[in-house]
């Protein structure tokens, strides 16, 4: 937590005093309100963040900002306390005394997206803060058009507003059944935080049921990747984008593993190099032979001086420049970098008759079952079985 006093100058008195106002800032989030103390613009020292002079005045208004000072540590330590990590105008009621029993709904995103920054670099990702982040401005531009408020008590959200809210993301921002469906189960953990804190005593959800539809997963097959492997690329751009993506069809990493990997993640056992890696999504370990095309592209881009092995392209980039490759491959598949996950799971290894609870080490799963959805069974796969029949 970070406070800061500073004067508004705009709000200058008609005795052309300036009122000092009080800043709090807990990552990233912040709040300001008045400390209704009012001094000369000359009297200000920002560096010390204190009123110059001496003089019982001097000393009671600076006794003023020390006293909210105290009172906003001591709310802030009160609250990590209890396992909380307040937000700024909790901090703020604390010292007005004015705590709250009723929070609003934007509030309690706040708060719970307050308590994951927190935990960043530990067992939670900035992707995760992005996306409640992204779930929030839904949030507030669904209370904006459709009930014409800023925000909404958190204890007024009832299976009505639950509904209209999935409505709304359908009908009005254009989401498909999936991205609603996240957004959903991100407000019910939000929602079960403010249970547990005793913000509310009933839970919206209880009625709602939504489900994921499991999307069809796009894979490679040899002939594809063998023809992203061996098209003629004019551009620099592409042909790193290309390697990257296609030593990710040889590993089955996926692209937040790939962009970090270091010599730290391979170790030489029995007369083989192995990628050993907690994976950055999971934190499960994934155990993955370094085959020779792999190891092919490592070479390419060997350089002693970098941490990282492997050419850095940004996630956003990394997808719009494998469209075109892929069109000028004469792919008519919407490509993605996830696809090569896929392409691992199915053609490198399924397909090549490679055990599913091996392909299941190497992709870092847990169970088998998720293994079962990555790398479901292919006309290709059928194809070959059936011909093994046949002999």
């Amino acid at each position: 937590m970070k406070i800061l006093f500073w004067l508004y100058k705009s709000k200058i008195s008609k005795k052309e005093l300036i009122p000092i106002m009080m800043r709090i800032t807990i990552k990233g989030a912040r709040s300001n309100f008045p400390t209704h103390v009012l001094i000369e613009e000359n009297q200000w020292n920002h560096p010390k963040q204190e009123i110059k002079g001496s003089g019982p005045l001097t000393e009671k208004y600076n006794q003023c900002l020390l006293d909210l000072k105290i009172k906003s540590w001591e709310a802030f330590n009160n609250y990590t306390t209890d396992n909380q990590l307040p937000t700024p105008s909790m901090i703020k009621d604390y010292i007005h005394g004015t705590k709250k029993t009723n929070y609003s709904f934007v509030e309690s995103i706040d708060a719970h997206i307050m308590q994951l920054k927190s935990r960043v670099g530990y067992d939670i990702a900035p992707s995760t803060i992005k996306n409640y982040e992204s779930c929030k401005r839904k949030v507030v531009d669904f209370i904006s058009a459709e009930l014409r408020k800023e925000d909404i008590l958190l204890s007024s959200i009832n299976h009505q507003f639950i509904v209209n809210l999935d409505v709304f993301l359908r009908v009005k921002t254009g989401l498909h059944n999936n991205g609603v469906v996240k957004i959903m189960q991100q407000l019910k953990r939000v929602i079960k935080v403010a249970l547990h804190n005793e913000w509310i005593n009933k839970d919206p959800f209880t009625n709602y049921q939504c489900k994921i539809i499991e999307p069809k997963r796009v894979h490679l097959t040899k002939e594809e990747l063998q023809k992203i492997e061996s098209i003629l690329l004019l551009s620099e751009r592409l042909k790193k984008v290309r390697d990257v993506f296609v030593f990710s069809c040889y590993t089955g990493l996926s692209y937040a593993d790939v962009i970090n990997l270091n010599a730290f993640h391979f170790q030489f056992i029995n007369n083989q190099d192995w990628i050993i890696i907690d994976r950055t999504k999971t934190k499960n370990q994934a155990v993955i032979p370094l085959l020779p095309k792999a190891k092919g592209i490592l070479d390419k881009y060997n350089d002693p001086n970098k941490v990282t092995l492997l050419p850095k392209i940004s996630s956003q980039n990394m997808n719009k420049y494998l469209k075109e490759i892929a069109r000028t491959a004469g792919i008519h598949k919407h490509l993605s970098f996830h696809a090569a996950r896929h392409t691992f799971a199915s053609t490198v290894t399924l397909n090549a008759g490679v055990d599913i609870v091996s392909v299941s080490a190497m992709l870092g799963h847990k169970m088998l079952k998720t293994t079962q959805i990555y790398a479901r069974v292919n006309l290709e796969k059928i194809a070959a079985d059936v011909k093994r029949l046949m002999v």
